[in-house]
Formats: structure tokens, C-alpha cells, sequence
């Protein structure tokens, strides 16, 4: 009677669950809490483990949350210790490990502080830095003595490089000069070349006999990122796509700029390279869909064994620090399941120890999967994407759509862990993330083919996207939001006044709205004004001027007719938040939906955890309003 009772249940139920157009056998996503995801959720750790794996270092690189884990012998992780009171910058370990180095401040005065691993509560020993001048910006051991730390400042005079001993040994200054050249450091920590921009390029020099001699310019679009201190013949590892299309792994000469390719990705840009305590490479990552990590070292393989076997599906796994012997690791993973875990894997032990993990990774069931897409553009060239389905509308009626659109716009969206698709997708809405051509992350050919196309077929890719997502049957065409941020919320804007995609609401992320302005206010570098200039196809500031001039949203405001969120930050450098300020008021003039949100000293990025929250229940409740 009992069985005959629960099996009409559950036959009512599965009826019911049809009718509704549930999936029977998974649960709905719930709406995760803003809140507790986001703060619950930092991406931003920076990690470092002891030369003799007996101590990782964890610092919150939004705060001074600094945290030391000790590592037994099996490679088991203990509990931490605060030592954030002690506001260390710059962290450094001694090359044995038994001593841990960082930039301190007392009365505006930079000095080092060290800090015993083995009693991280007690105050550190003070060494000061007689003569360093400027902003320290950056400090690592010196290539060659143990008993010395580098130091990079910045200045009025420019850079400065500076040689400081660790045991009240004074500092010496090895800088190369002022006129904005930055140095390329020899293994006696010492500049043996150096680079600078010139207007249209980047010029190289190298140091041969005592003198300074050009070797040869760079494209201003191109780079060539020096991974470890030269030899005494000139050569190091460096991340490059000075001559391969895509960015790769190359040994380079500083004398002569030649290259030799080391390790590359044709369908990719390598965008990390992780380097042993000695510059041996260990490991590469690239994103052409999901997450690559690819050894590079036979110690780094069996890490990654280890990891695979708990993590065995997609995953961004992140090998952030490594023991001098190379048999222990500390692996930071992002997926869909945890969120972000970070481990110590212990090879001598063939074991994998948890480090620490995000509080968010309780919301796993609600999470929903993101894979990668190729969305073909008009022209025919294949543009990637990351596509999310809320894991309960698979199958069922399109829902609505949220298309993202990134800034730069030489950046890119990478497959990784993220808070706001999350929330998108367990409130119902799918979300397609669009690298248009121009992005960076794969290769020279596919930026460089949005030269003279930033407000042609850059614009179009975006309408494209929304075409095909809709065509393929993953979201509602009706029902259609874009979201962009920087040149992104030029590219929503563009596609509300151009209106070959119904745009049902805009969200702009400080986004560039007068694009003329950029340009009489000078928020462009030196360098990003030449980059624009190959991109908008003339270095004539006027005639520049005149190009933005036309396309510049502010000046087609009766054709923005969809509701739009503007979100600013009114410390913002690159984008004047007064701008968004007045296009809001304009369309408010017109009787158009224009909503506001601020925020005092935030820049050109909404930052602050607290704000953040604030941005995302923002976003949500105003897509609730005009897309449901």
C-alpha cells in the first residue's frame, strides 16, 4: 500500500514537472546570494612557497591579508598564521628559505623587513634603504648573492634599480638612466639592455663594452616580455610574439634580437609561463577553449597527474610556486565545482595536500557548465566564445540573454571561474561571453584584423554573436541584453543606435560614451595613442578625432531608445565618469530609461568588494525589470 502510494506521487510529480517544463531528475538552479558569492570568491592570491617546501605564503593581493602555512614531512598543509599586521609589500624568500623578505614603510620611508618563518608573530627586524628614491614597484633576490635583494623603484627621474644588502649593507644604485628607458636585467642583477617607446615603436638597446648600442625597434602592438635575467653572452627566456603570430616562449638575444622558439601554441597566445626558483621553465598556459596547462618540466607532468585525478574536469590549473628541488608544488585550480581550491602536491610523497579554498564553492549546485564556442562572422572568420546554459533550461524554451562584450579592446574573456555568469545563469538567464576580432589571446593575425574596423566589423561580430546564439536555439532573440565594459559599453551602445539586433536593456560598465573626448582629454599613453593610430588607420590627431567624432555615442542619442544601466567609478582615469553622467541625463530628456550608479574612488574598475555587490544586485534588478 505504502509503495503504491509513493509510486502515484511520484508519477504526479514527473506530470507536474512536465507541464512546467522542468527537467525531471534535476533540481532548478537557485538564485545564489550577490553577497555571498562575491565575497566569498577572490581570484587574486598570490602564492610562494618556501625553497625548502616547508612554508607557503598566501597574500589577498586586495588587501594586506597575509597568511603562512606550514608543510609537514608528508606534505601535509597546517593552520595558518596571520602576519598582515605586519603590511608586508613585495614578499621575498631567502634562498634557503629560513628567512622571508618584504618592502615595509615607516614615516614615508621604504625599508625591508624580516621575518623568521618559524615565529611569524614576532616582530620583524628592520633594515633600512639608505638612497632609494621613488615608489618602490617592485623586489626580488638578487640573480647572483644570497645577501642582497633588487629593488625597482619609480620616480621623477624615472626608473631606478637598486642593490640592497640584507644585512645593513647599504644599497647601490645600478640604474640606467633616465629618459624613459625600463632595463633588462644580466645574472649580476646589473642592466645589460634596455627598451623604450619612441612615438611609433619600441627602440632596444644593449650594453657592449661599457657603452649603449641600438640593436633594433618593435611594432607597437607587439611585445617582448623578458622572463629571466641575460647570460654574460646575452641571452634569456622571454614571452614573445615579436615574430611568431601567436605569443610563445622564446630564448632571446638582447645584443642581436634574435629568437628561438622555445615552446609555442599556434591556435593560442601563451598568457603565463611558470619558471623554477633557478628560470627553468616547468610549465605554460593558453586558453583556445578551455584552459591548456602544458608541462614543460617531467616533475611538473606528474603534478599535474595528481591534480587531473582530483579535478578531471575543466579546470584552469594555475602552478603557482614551486620548492627549489622541485618536488613540491602549489597548484591553484578554478572550475565550476569549487570555484578555487589551492593544493600542495608533495611528489616525494606522490600525495596531494588542500592548501585553502573559496568559501563560494558551497553554491557547486547551483553552478552551471560554460564551454567554449567558434561563432562564424559574416566575413567568415571564426570568432571564440564562452557559452553558459543555466543547467536547468537545457532543452527547454530559450531563455534570455545576456551578451558580453569586453573592453580594450585588447583584452580577452578566458575560461575560468565567474561570479556574475554565475549569478546570470542561476537566475535563468544564458550568457555568451564574445571575443570579437581584435581580442587578444589569439595571435597577431586575429587582433590585427579589427585594424580600421573598431566601429565596422568589430560592431558587426557583436551582432553576429546575438544572430547566432539565437539561431542555434540557446537564447531568447526577444529577450536580448548586452553588457559591456569600457570599449565594451561603447560596442552596447553602438548596437542600440545601429539597431540590427534588438536590444531589449544595456548595461555599460565604465564605458567609453564620447569617444571624441577620450582624445582632447589625453587619456590615451604615448603608447596608446600610437596603438590607436594603427587601429583607426591615421596618427593625424585630428583626423582621429574627426573618425571617433562620428561614431561617438553621445552624439546619436535619439537612437538609444532600450533602457540602459550606466555604472562608473568617479575616480575613473580613462573614462570620465561625467560623461556617462550626461549621456544618462540626455536620455532621461528624451523620456528614455537611463539609470546611474556610482561610485567615489573607484577608478577605471569597480574594485572594492563592497561595491562590487552593489554593481551585480544593480545589473540583476535592472535585467529583471526589462528582460522578465
Amino acid at each position: 500500500m505504502h509503495r503504491r502510494t509513493a509510486f502515484r506521487r511520484l508519477l504526479l510529480g514527473c506530470l507536474a514537472a512536465s507541464l512546467l517544463g522542468v527537467q525531471v531528475g534535476a533540481a532548478p538552479a537557485a538564485p545564489i546570494p550577490v553577497a555571498d558569492l562575491v565575497e566569498g570568491f577572490s581570484p587574486t592570491f598570490l602564492y610562494l612557497l618556501s625553497p625548502d617546501g616547508r612554508y607557503v605564503l598566501r597574500r589577498d593581493l586586495r588587501s594586506f591579508d597575509l597568511r603562512m602555512f606550514p608543510v609537514d614531512a608528508n606534505g601535509e598543509v597546517g593552520s595558518p598564521v596571520e602576519i598582515g599586521r605586519h603590511r608586508i609589500r613585495f614578499p621575498v624568500w631567502g634562498r634557503d628559505g629560513s628567512r622571508l623578505y618584504g618592502v615595509g614603510v615607516r614615516d614615508r620611508t621604504p625599508l625591508v623587513l624580516v621575518i623568521d618563518p618559524a615565529r611569524p608573530k614576532a616582530k620583524p627586524r628592520e633594515v633600512p634603504l639608505p638612497g632609494v628614491a621613488g615608489r618602490v614597484i617592485g623586489a626580488f633576490l638578487h640573480p647572483a648573492r644570497a645577501d642582497r635583494l633588487v629593488f625597482r623603484s619609480f620616480g621623477r627621474a624615472g626608473e631606478g634599480i637598486w642593490h640592497c644588502g640584507l644585512e645593513d649593507a647599504g644599497c647601490e644604485s645600478v640604474s640606467s638612466g633616465g629618459g624613459g628607458w625600463r632595463s633588462i636585467i644580466d645574472r649580476d642583477g646589473r642592466p645589460a639592455a634596455r627598451h623604450r617607446f619612441t612615438g611609433e615603436g619600441v627602440e632596444f638597446q644593449a650594453r657592449t663594452a661599457g657603452a649603449w648600442k641600438a640593436v633594433g625597434e618593435m611594432e607597437t602592438d607587439r611585445h617582448l616580455a623578458p622572463v629571466t635575467p641575460l647570460d654574460a653572452d646575452g641571452w634569456g627566456l622571454a614571452l614573445s610574439n615579436r615574430t611568431l603570430d601567436t605569443s610563445s616562449l622564446v630564448r632571446w638575444n638582447a645584443r642581436t634580437l634574435e629568437e628561438r622558439t622555445v615552446f609555442s601554441t599556434p591556435e593560442a597566445d601563451l598568457q603565463q609561463v611558470r619558471l623554477s626558483p633557478d628560470g627553468e621553465p616547468l610549465a605554460a598556459t593558453s586558453f583556445p577553449g578551455f584552459p591548456t596547462t602544458t608541462p614543460l618540466h617531467p616533475a611538473v607532468e606528474r603534478a599535474l597527474e595528481l591534480v587531473r585525478d582530483r579535478h578531471p574536469g575543466p579546470a584552469l590549473v594555475n602552478f603557482a610556486a614551486a620548492d627549489s628541488a622541485l618536488e613540491r608544488f602549489v597548484a591553484e585550480v578554478f572550475d565550476e565545482v569549487h570555484a578555487r581550491v589551492a593544493h600542495v602536491v608533495d611528489l616525494s610523497q606522490d600525495a596531494i595536500s588542500e592548501l585553502d579554498r573559496s568559501p563560494a564553492g558551497r553554491f557547486r549546485e547551483d553552478f552551471s557548465p560554460t564551454r567554449p564556442v567558434r561563432i562564424p562572422a559574416r566575413d567568415g572568420l571564426a570568432l571564440p566564445g564562452l557559452l553558459t546554459i543555466p543547467r536547468d533550461r537545457e532543452g527547454s524554451a530559450p531563455p534570455p540573454l545576456v551578451l558580453m562584450v569586453h573592453g580594450g579592446p585588447w583584452l580577452f574573456y578566458r575560461w575560468t571561474f565567474d561570479p556574475l555568469t554565475q549569478l546570470l545563469a542561476s537566475r535563468g538567464y544564458a550568457v555568451l561571453k564574445l571575443n570579437y576580432r581584435g581580442s587578444a589571446g589569439y595571435g597577431n593575425r586575429f587582433r590585427e584584423a579589427a585594424v580600421g574596423e573598431l566601429a565596422g566589423r568589430v560592431q558587426e561580430d557583436v551582432e553576429d554573436a546575438a544572430d547566432w546564439v539565437v539561431r542555434e536555439g540557446h537564447g531568447d532573440r526577444s529577450r536580448l541584453a548586452i553588457l559591456g565594459d569600457s570599449f565594451g559599453g561603447f560596442s552596447v551602445l553602438t548596437a542600440m543606435i545601429r539597431g540590427r539586433v534588438p536590444v531589449r536593456a544595456g548595461v555599460v560598465l565604465n564605458g567609453v560614451v564620447d569617444t571624441e573626448a577620450m582624445v582632447d582629454e589625453n587619456t590615451f599613453s604615448a603608447p596608446g595613442q600610437a596603438l590607436w593610430a594603427k587601429y583607426l588607420g591615421t596618427r593625424d590627431v585630428d583626423e582621429m578625432r574627426r573618425i571617433l567624432r562620428e561614431v561617438s555615442p553621445v552624439r546619436h542619442v535619439d537612437a538609444i531608445r532600450a533602457p540602459v544601466l550606466f555604472v562608473t567609478g568617479n575616480a575613473d582615469r580613462v573614462v570620465q565618469s561625467r560623461h556617462a553622467e550626461m549621456l544618462a541625463g540626455k536620455l532621461r530628456g528624451r523620456g528614455r530609461v537611463a539609470e546611474l550608479l556610482s561610485f567615489p574612488r573607484e577608478g577605471h574598475v569597480i574594485a572594492r568588494p563592497e561595491n562590487v555587490v552593489r554593481t551585480y544586485r544593480g545589473i540583476l534588478k535592472f535585467l529583471d525589470r526589462h528582460l522578465n
